[in-house]
């Protein structure tokens, strides 16, 4: 991989541990009333497949409806935290890329709600780094390879 790109891993990485993630959780939890601010990391339009929601989310409001879709469901279930228990960064140029990660979605005592496979495709932007679609499935494996299947 030419060093460029490697550097496009790194920042991807920093990315989604550093600023996505800690921001989707805090919006996810309800330590944070802004949940407009995911459109900071998801676009629109966005094409998501997703437990109980897919298709073509075409507007910031669809993709906002999908986030509390989402996260209605693990506040029902005590959400704090999610811990990343696998991921993996595919870049394809300095402006797109794939990040697949293993989500453990969890309550205050460490307990598991929900585990979640994702796989995003991420564009570079104007304004940054956005999801412009993202695939969510329900899942009790221990590693990304066990949950897609791949051809090589």
């Amino acid at each position: 991989m030419p060093a460029n790109l490697h550097s496009v891993a790194r920042e991807l990485d920093e990315w989604l541990l550093s600023r996505y993630l800690p921001k989707w959780v805090a919006i996810g939890n309800g330590g944070r009333d802004d949940t407009a601010a995911i459109l900071e990391y998801w676009g629109a339009p966005m094409h998501a497949v997703a437990p109980g929601k897919t298709g073509w989310l075409m507007t910031p409001d669809a993709v906002l409806d999908l986030l509390a879709h989402i996260h209605t469901r693990l506040r029902a279930g005590g959400y704090t935290h999610t811990d990343v228990l696998d991921k993996d960064i595919t870049v394809y140029c300095e402006d797109a890329a794939s990040i697949e990660a293993l989500w453990s979605r969890c309550r205050a005592d460490g307990s598991e709600i929900e585990r979640e496979a994702v796989h995003f495709n991420v564009h570079r932007t104007a304004a940054g780094w956005r999801v412009v679609s993202l695939v969510g499935v329900q899942t009790s494996a221990e590693r990304l390879h066990e949950v897609w299947r791949r051809d090589r």
